[in-house]
């Protein structure tokens, strides 16, 4: 178990990434090399769209299981934006009922 406690240092932003990270190593552990078929779909999806919503991609990832924690696609996006595929140019209103209207960010193609 995580002691708490180990992310008391850690800015709001890095603590919503470190559990993303951590959702995607369990989506990994429920699923074999979901992170890595979750990436190539990602990329693919970025190839044919300018700007689009990680929501988006999931929408289009029909034939991908889903991870325990849909926290783990944060994981797949953050992979793709430190390998300079896509960068972030806003936020807009999600779709999707479980992100309940909030804003998500509007990823570009780079």
């Amino acid at each position: 178990m995580i002691q708490a406690d180990l992310f008391d240092s850690l800015t709001p932003l890095e603590l919503g990434h470190a559990m993303a990270d951590l959702a995607g190593d369990h989506a990994d552990r429920a699923v074999e090399n979901w992170k890595q078929q979750a990436f190539d779909l990602f990329v693919a999806y970025s190839r044919s769209h300018k700007q689009f919503t990680t929501e988006n991609v999931r929408a289009f990832a029909t034939g991908l299981a889903e991870p325990p924690e849909l926290r783990a696609w944060g994981a797949v996006a953050l992979r793709a934006k430190r390998a300079k595929i896509i960068r972030a140019v806003g936020a807009v209103s999600a779709k999707a009922r479980n992100v309940h209207g909030n804003l998500v960010t509007l990823w570009e193609t780079i």
